[in-house]
């Protein structure tokens, strides 16, 4: 699917790539209006996708890619100057507004992604106040999430269409109690399957490139000086 989610991010951080180096922020604040464009040109023409589906593919999708990651890179790029609106009152407000944000979508047909990225970059702003012991529990949960999430995200849709035609796909006619426990079962063996899949990768080709890299820029600075 042209545009979808996941290539939208990867697209986006293409995107993004030459527009960081233009300076004073330009090119970050061009990536966000060229995401809101792309957001709205999807939304009114995609709008027969949008009401079965959601806005998970196509210029919407983009729009979303490029708008996220451009309040990302405003939020680090100012981000001592924003520490003064970093307080606890500022989370309670962000987390209300962002919940609030996310109940009314059916009845504003998905405007509400106009703003919800900046809601959702103010709300991590936020969360950035809560410090954690790095010898401790929520640390290494919070590790663990940020090394697999994105790989398991990326992993969960093959795995997904596999399991459905592949392994077992159940009858739409069958009773609800038949449901819950096909969706209990296939949530259980998916999530194992993308971790296993991403664990992979990470220990076979993300890791070894990795050092491999890191290894070439420190002998290239080290033959330079």
């Amino acid at each position: 699917v042209p545009f979808w989610s996941l290539s939208s991010e990867w697209l986006s951080n293409i995107i993004f790539a030459p527009l960081t180096l233009i300076k004073y922020q330009i090119g970050i604040i061009l990536g966000i209006g060229l995401g809101y464009f792309s957001l709205y040109y999807g939304l009114v023409n995609d709008a027969e996708w949008i009401s079965s589906l959601g806005p998970i593919r196509g210029w919407e999708a983009l729009g979303r890619g490029l708008i996220g990651f451009g309040i990302g890179l405003l939020i680090r790029a100012n981000l001592k100057r924003l520490l003064i609106i970093r307080n606890r009152v500022g989370l309670l407000i962000t987390t209300a507004l962002t919940i609030w944000a996310f109940t009314i979508w059916q009845s504003y047909t998905f405007t509400h992604l106009y703003y919800v990225s900046p809601l959702l970059g103010l709300l991590i702003l936020q969360l950035s106040q809560i410090e954690f012991s790095s010898a401790g529990k929520a640390a290494k949960i919070s590790t663990f999430l940020g090394t697999y999430s994105y790989g398991v995200y990326a992993f969960h849709i093959l795995a997904l269409e596999f399991y459905d035609y592949n392994v077992f796909r159940l009858n739409e006619f069958a009773e609800p109690s038949e449901w819950w426990r096909h969706l209990i079962i296939k949530t259980i063996v998916i999530t194992i399957v993308s971790t296993l899949a991403t664990f992979l990768t990470l220990k076979l080709i993300d890791q070894p490139l990795q050092r491999r890299g890191r290894a070439l820029i420190k002998r290239k600075f080290a033959t330079s000086n």
